[in-house]
């Protein structure tokens, strides 16, 4: 799991989970060349999953931060339906994002 991240970010009104790892082959890479495989999502329920797995994960090293994730599912509000930023929203804000960068770097 050293090679293994995820990033969530959940409320009512947005959900999206990242979940990568890094390629084994990139330990003779420089940082720049360095690859990944991932996958994302913004189905609330899919993002909710994949919190209570992170606690499930977490309890043995961190309990804490388990208890906190569990209480924060317990009242959560994104499992009550497929509210929210829709995955085109979240990918054209992504691609705004990069060109805005691009041209800044120029």
């Amino acid at each position: 799991m050293l090679r293994e991240w995820a990033i969530v970010c959940a409320g009512p009104s947005f959900a999206a989970c990242l979940v990568a790892w890094e390629r084994p082959a990139n330990r003779a890479r420089n940082e720049g060349e360095r690859t990944f495989e991932a996958v994302w999502t913004t189905r609330p329920a899919t993002v909710l999953q994949a919190v209570t797995t992170f606690a499930d994960l977490s309890r043995r090293p961190s309990p804490d931060v388990a208890q906190r994730l569990e209480r924060w599912v317990d009242r959560s509000e994104i499992a009550a339906g497929e509210r929210g930023t829709t995955a085109g929203a979240l990918g054209n804000r992504m691609v705004a994002y990069v060109v805005a960068t691009a041209a800044w770097s120029r």
